[in-house]
């Protein structure tokens, strides 16, 4: 089963670098951010009010905030 939920979670974190790429737009890129919201809300465990993951996880959601980061600036 953690097998299974890895090869989804590295499907969804390529996916969601891609769509963060592809933004033209800064409405793109509002939606890039709820993906990546949802990311974090799938796969990470939730304790009380807090999210947490594993090393591989937090690695994955930084690049995709990073990402997003980077986009914004290239749109401004």
């Amino acid at each position: 089963m953690k097998e299974i939920i890895t090869v989804g979670q590295n499907d969804a974190f390529w996916k969601g670098l891609k769509v963060i790429q592809s933004c033209k737009t800064l409405d793109h890129l509002t939606v890039a951010r709820k993906y990546v919201n949802r990311f974090m809300e799938i796969f990470c465990d939730r304790k009380g009010n807090y999210l947490t993951a594993s090393e591989s996880l937090a690695n994955q959601v930084e690049v995709l905030q990073i990402a997003l980061v980077e986009q914004q600036k290239k749109l401004n």
